[in-house]
């Protein structure tokens, strides 16, 4: 799987009822994604998307710049904390159906 610990944040959402790309021994799973960290972490995390061994989709992709907080009891002579970027997007995963147990 894809993991950066600098990047979080998963929610779920509902299938749409129907796709052409499904059929009887096909199945998909959607996840509605929200990831925040760095844009090249962000960019690096969509790169290790493309290289899964599985039909991915991706659609509706919104970024948003996150305002970075100061923080407190920080030297003002230390760097500010890299600009955060936000990512939301829906993944579908399309992959055989399981066979049913006897």
């Amino acid at each position: 799987g894809i993991r950066d610990i600098g990047v979080t944040g998963v929610q779920t959402c509902a299938l749409p009822i129907s796709d052409p790309l499904l059929t009887s021994t096909v199945e998909k799973h959607s996840v509605l994604l929200v990831v925040q960290g760095p844009f090249p972490r962000l960019v690096a995390f969509l790169q290790q998307l493309e290289l899964l061994q599985v039909i991915v989709t991706a659609s509706d992709l919104e970024l948003e710049q996150v305002p970075t907080q100061a923080s407190t009891g920080q030297s003002p002579l230390a760097p500010p904390p890299p600009p955060q970027t936000k990512l939301k997007l829906k993944l579908s995963a399309y992959g055989r159906l399981a066979e049913a147990p006897p």
